[in-house]
């Protein structure tokens, strides 16, 4: 009810009612309201959006729901009198315990609607206005049941994860199971909360189902719930039991095959399904208990360390420890190391100092119940934000405690209490001055095409029509006699301003000296030659060029020819910039061949297959998702050069190069990548290097903290430049199991849409 109460629930069987005013005045006051459950546990609340009533999920099967019955009047409708519990509602599952619940709302509207989930593993969609279940569907018991639930704000879809780690992507639209994949180790989903990206954020990347899971040993991990990949892993300090510290996280585990006996929480679980497991405590890992997402993708976590930590996703290592349990001895010298596993980005939390001794669970407690900060005093277990005159953090615990803190300056992802930093402003990212020049202007448009690149998906070709047989063939020739048109770019433009069917345009033995561009609405379009060698496009611009305008073009306008458009196939063709090559360190002189800025192209590339490559510096760079197959990448560089300058920003972006099976040849030296983004990927497997390769292999772009970030790796490579011996140390020397999603075009969901 616009944040004027607040609501707890508790073992006790009470459900009260309080009052947020109070809360910046002192949090020693007494509860407005109390409603009984009549002997039962209560397990799960929610408050239905735009109203005063409350949903509760009991230990005996039954929920409760509620209305607040208040007086308010005054400026704001403040609410002056709390005058009891009306409208109440009971609704019996009949499946054992309610186990989560919240609030359903279609299309982000105010909603009567109630998903839940019970002990014998069924999943429910409640109308509280008819008090009957709108749908209802059981998972399968091997599974587990149903521990947690996070949602769509727009209803359209959510995801469930199970007891034993099961997590499922629902179609609500269609009420259907869209995709499921189990936690890398089996363990209990123990929350799950909502990503919130950072303003500005893509569409395409900001309505993907991602999602914070609260499981493994001290752990939170980000997901995109599509394709059950994972993008982030926060790791909390556990300073407790080696046993559960390794150094794989628990999300990115890979199962041993190599048999022991020594029972291991994680492979603890028996394949058969035991009804037991609902009625017994489960094995509970120390670990996160409660999940807060800010705005901008940062997070607050507290659990059984009785932390609460705030976690920084864009800048991790800004990440901190809001409140906890001071220890004699053991200095706040905490600090958040990145690193990389299998191309996902890790957030440790470590100690700067190792410790003398080891903390063992009676040394915190020890530490808590004594501590003059008010930290909490047993496992943290929920978190909620209020906002009043200044925004409170409300957290609770197991013994029943609420404690309320301050969040000084709040704003998309700041937090403050007691002798915690603030963040410093400008921490989102620097803005280009107003005064920029025109080739600035014009590189910043074309950083925002490699973002809108990289932003693309590849499932979308299923629904195209006539995907790779042609309808009807064009012919260029440069003699009017033996073709249709005289050039590529009247061809295209003859073609229907959207065009849905294959169009083949087979372009005859010959040099075209023109500039061609693909519309994005005139797709599913091959280029044909008569032979890479014999067909050429070729033009010479540079970013510099002065444009239709008079303004420089700037790197993407630079393109001898760009496609808009997806289904893209070019085959037995060169593309050609005849810029000469540029001395070391020229300005404005970028040449680009060839650019494709839509999605699900196939070259027979982002599938590129026994294609010759050449240039000279950063030749293959962008924000793309592309795999190279049998290619030659052949380098002119007069002194140094580099072959990729992959621009991947952010963990959240699925794009990378990989080359497999291809040569690395030509002159001067050459770094194999440049990390021109910080999350920059980049893979050689089973590929000829030539003696022309830098030993270091890799180059930062001159940013140090770009070494935790980025993933570069080499698999069986072979020739004299090929050495790993003296690659940087950031870089690595791929495993099978590391190497294997780069190798086939499953990397580039390509057995969707090439079938060439």
């Amino acid at each position: 009810m616009d944040q004027q109460f607040f609501v707890s629930a508790s073992e006790d069987s009470t459900v009260k009612i309080w009052d947020c005013k109070k809360l910046e005045k002192d949090i020693s006051f007494r509860s407005r309201l109390t409603y009984s459950l009549g002997g039962s546990r209560a397990l799960c609340v929610a408050v239905l959006q735009g109203s005063t009533q409350i949903v509760v999920g009991a230990s005996d099967g039954m929920i409760h729901m509620f209305s607040v019955d208040h007086i308010s009047r005054g400026l704001g409708n403040v609410v002056e009198n709390y005058s009891g519990i009306a409208d109440v509602k009971k609704n019996g599952s009949g499946e054992g315990a309610i186990l989560s619940l919240l609030n359903y709302s279609a299309d982000g509207s105010t909603s009567k609607m109630v998903l839940y989930s019970t002990q014998n593993c069924g999943i429910h969609l409640w109308d509280t206005r008819t008090s009957s279940n709108g749908w209802n569907t059981r998972v399968f018991p091997e599974e587990g049941y149903i521990s947690a639930l996070v949602a769509d704000p727009c209803g359209n879809w959510f995801v469930s994860g199970s007891s034993r780690g099961v997590l499922t992507l629902w179609d609500l639209r269609f009420c259907i199971p869209v995709n499921s994949w189990q936690y890398s180790l089996s363990c209990p989903i123990e929350k799950m909360c909502l990503f919130v990206p950072p303003s500005g954020t893509p569409l395409s990347v900001a309505t993907r189902p991602l999602v914070y899971v609260a499981a493994g040993c001290n752990e939170v991990s980000l997901w995109n719930a599509e394709n059950g990949s994972c993008h982030q892993v926060l790791r909390a300090a556990n300073h407790e039991s080696d046993a559960e510290t390794c150094e794989s996280p628990w999300a990115l585990a890979r199962p041993s095959s190599k048999s022991t006996t020594k029972s291991d929480l994680r492979r603890s679980i028996n394949a058969k399904y035991r009804i037991d497991e609902l009625n017994e405590p489960s094995v509970r890992l120390p670990g996160i208990r409660a999940l807060l997402p800010l705005p901008g993708g940062d997070l607050l976590t507290g659990g059984t360390d009785l932390k609460i930590r705030r976690w920084d996703h864009c800048s991790p290592d800004r990440s901190y420890s809001v409140c906890g349990p001071s220890i004699r001895g053991v200095g706040n010298d905490d600090f958040y190391e990145t690193k990389s596993s299998f191309g996902v980005q890790v957030v440790q939390e470590t100690k700067r100092r190792p410790l003398a001794t080891r903390l063992t669970g009676k040394t915190i407690l020890a530490a808590a119940a004594t501590d003059s900060a008010g930290c909490h005093h047993d496992s943290i277990l929920s978190l909620a934000s209020v906002k009043l005159n200044q925004r409170l953090l409300i957290s609770s615990s197991r013994d029943g405690a609420i404690k309320r803190f301050f969040l000084l300056n709040a704003g998309p992802a700041t937090c403050h209490t007691k002798g915690i930093r603030p963040r410093k402003s400008g921490a989102w990212g620097k803005q280009l001055s107003v005064n920029m020049t025109q080739v600035q202007y014009s590189e910043q448009q074309f950083m925002k095409w490699v973002d809108f690149v990289g932003s693309l998906k590849h499932s979308l070709f299923r629904t195209a029509k006539n995907k790779l047989f042609p309808s009807y063939t064009l012919t260029v020739d440069r003699n009017p006699a033996y073709g249709d048109f005289t050039s590529i770019q009247d061809a295209i433009d003859s073609l229907p301003m959207i065009n849905l069917v294959r169009v083949v345009i087979k372009v005859h033995a010959g040099v075209y000296t023109e500039k061609v561009t693909i519309p994005q609405l005139k797709s599913f379009i091959t280029i044909e030659g008569a032979g890479a060698d014999k067909t050429i496009v070729q033009w010479g611009d540079t970013a510099q060029t002065a444009g239709p305008k008079g303004q420089p073009l700037g790197t993407y306008g630079s393109a001898t020819f760009a496609v808009n458009s997806p289904y893209f196939i070019a085959k037995n063709i060169t593309f050609k910039n005849t810029t000469p090559v540029p001395p070391p360190g020229a300005v404005g002189k970028q040449a680009v061949a060839f650019r494709i800025s839509a999605d699900t192209a196939a070259f027979v590339g982002h599938y590129y297959k026994d294609c010759y490559i050449e240039g000279s510096v950063d030749f293959i760079f962008g924000n793309g998702l592309s795999l190279f197959e049998n290619c030659q990448v052949h380098a002119i560089a007069p002194i140094i050069g580099a072959v990729t300058a992959q621009g991947r920003n952010s963990i959240l972006d699925d794009t990378g190069f990989s080359f497999v099976n291809c040569k690395v040849t030509g002159s001067g030296a050459l770094y194999l990548g440049r990390a021109w983004g910080p999350f920059s990927r980049v893979v050689f497997a089973y590929t000829y290097m030539d003696n022309i390769i830098i030993p270091k292999g890799w180059y930062n772009w001159g940013d140090p903290s770009r070494e935790m970030t980025v993933f570069y790796g080499q698999y069986k490579c072979t020739g004299p430049g090929a050495s790993f011996a003296g690659r940087v140390s950031w870089s690595r020397e791929l495993t099978d199991e590391e190497a294997k999603p780069f190798i086939s075009l499953t990397f580039i969901d390509g057995s969707e849409w090439i079938k060439i």
